[in-house]
């Protein structure tokens, strides 16, 4: 597709072109065969207090305790963290250490839940209208929910709003792209609750009141495009459907082929007055705002070559992914590969208990047959191919270079926190070497640094502020010293005055006998 390429539809913009792209097989058929089904509710729920971005939750309960579904369990410990809720009534058992979905798998702080099967009913939500109340009040009903963005990345949503309120937003963008391979969850939840998924954009631009809301959708999903143009049809949001190529559901992408515009490095969208949000995330706007329900639960894709029945299932938060793959026939004694996310941009989990959080869109299953041990790792030859694929610009083999050379310095500079991570290198590359794997760990080193000269640097000030406390101190106390040895001369010259004074009549008595 050129640039300035006209969409078919009319009355939507002028379609653009981002660097590079890959097509790999799209493999989402078989998840998407069924409907939308809702996962068991399973007797263990364990909710990590950690979050991908920002602060740890704080717990407001504690071991012993009964609580209902919706009640609020920790609460945001800082801007960039989220409150948390019980996903079902139950009793919490404990609050330890449990595996989180992470890629370092190290496990994390969690509440256990202890669910009540059946469970008590609690009050039905209540339909309310956003139309009755103003931004603030829209604010912080969804930052009460504890909503972050569910594409991937994890945000808290109140704040990402905030920002884009305070730079003032001319292009809402939602995101249903959902470009990963063997991904359906968003497309699902399209097919089913379209008209949901619209109201809360509709509550997204009565917040932000953007010159222009556009969706971006692959034209690979004529069902969802369906159900989304009826959606709209009365609306002011235009729905576009764009070529599938991944990674166009990457948010810098997306805006590139929407708008033809580029987000600086190391800016973000709303720095040029764009937001993105994600058609998962737009549907729990509309749960919170309209119906008063907290982020509970979500879509996730649970697919893979091991599974019998693979589908996209509503999955109650904290969920432990072996529930999943039980409700999808994972036969006994399957020897399979567990991945968080797509074959992509996923990771490998160890742990079948790892709960699903707000950002699980997808837990695959796969099978030696599926992912083949690598090729044997051959030395770079420089064909270029990663740099034809990354859609952010940069030049990977140079990227590869400088991490292995241990140029550290020279690898920020070269656009190393502009990838997206998003393999499409990987993918493309004949010697077989993992790009992504290189860029993940440079930047956690990178950053690993950068947190340990803030510390050494606030250290530092500590100390250097006690130095001037000290010295502070010293002068104080020498001061107090001076004024006690003043006074103390003071004394001692008024005591002789008044013995010279008391002494004087006697001597002239003496004198004058």
């Amino acid at each position: 597709m050129s640039p300035g390429h006209q969409s078919r539809r009319p009355g939507v913009p002028a379609l653009h072109r981002f660097n590079g792209g890959i097509h790999p097989p799209v493999n989402k058929s078989a998840a998407l065969s069924h409907a939308i089904e809702r996962c068991v509710l399973a007797p263990r729920l364990i909710l990590p207090l950690a979050h991908y971005r920002g602060e740890m939750a704080q717990a407001v309960v504690k071991a012993g305790d009964h609580v209902r579904r919706g009640q609020l369990l920790a609460k945001a410990g800082g801007k960039l963290s989220v409150n948390m809720h019980a996903p079902a009534a139950g009793q919490i058992s404990a609050i330890r250490e449990h595996s989180f979905p992470h890629a370092s798998q190290l496990p994390v702080r969690s509440i256990i839940l202890d669910t009540f099967n059946p469970q008590p009913l609690g009050p039905e939500p209540k339909a309310g209208g956003h139309q009755r109340i103003n931004q603030e009040q829209i604010l912080a009903k969804i930052e009460q929910a504890g909503i972050v963005g569910m594409g991937g990345a994890g945000f808290p949503t109140a704040a990402k709003l905030r920002r884009a309120l305070a730079n003032g937003v001319q292009t809402l963008i939602i995101n249903a792209a959902e470009c990963e391979p063997s991904i359906s969850a968003d497309e699902a939840l399209l097919g089913e609750h379209a008209e949901e998924v619209c109201q809360g954009i509709a509550i997204l631009q009565a917040l932000l009141k953007p010159d222009v809301c556009l969706i971006g959708i692959e034209d690979s999903k004529p069902g969802a495009i369906a159900a989304l143009e009826q959606a709209c049809c009365n609306r002011n949001i235009k729905v576009v459907v764009i070529p599938t190529r991944y990674p166009s559901g990457g948010e810098r992408q997306l805006i590139k082929i929407l708008t033809g515009r580029e987000v600086p490095s190391g800016r973000t969208p709303q720095d040029i007055q764009i937001l993105c949000q994600n058609v998962s995330t737009c549907h729990a706007v509309y749960q919170a705002v309209v119906l008063d329900q907290p982020l509970l639960s979500r879509i996730v894709t649970v697919t893979g070559g091991a599974l019998q029945r693979p589908r996209n299932l509503e999955v109650p938060l904290g969920t432990p992914i072996s529930l999943l793959l039980a409700h999808c026939g994972l036969p006994a004694d399957t020897h399979f590969q567990l991945v968080h996310g797509g074959p992509l941009m996923g990771f490998l989990l160890d742990d079948v208990d790892t709960p699903i959080t707000a950002i699980s869109n997808c837990i695959m299953a796969i099978t030696a047959r599926e992912h083949q041990a690598p090729a044997a790792r051959r030395a770079c030859i420089r064909c270029g191919f990663c740099a034809e694929a990354c859609p952010a610009g940069l030049l990977p083999q140079q990227l590869y270079f400088a991490i292995d050379q241990q140029r550290h310095d020279s690898v920020a500079s070269q656009g190393l926190f502009d990838c997206i991570e998003c393999g499409a290198c990987d993918y493309v590359c004949p010697s077989n070497i993992p790009l992504v794997q290189y860029y993940r760990a440079e930047k956690a080193l990178i950053q690993d640094s950068h947190r340990a000269d803030e510390q050494a640097a606030y250290w530092q000030q500590r100390f250097e502020f006690r130095q001037l406390r000290v010295k502070a101190g010293q002068q104080k106390q020498s001061q107090l010293k001076i004024q006690q040895e003043i006074r103390a001369a003071v004394a001692r010259s008024k005591a002789k005055r008044a013995q010279r004074e008391k002494s004087e009549p006697q001597q002239q008595a003496r004198r004058e006998k």
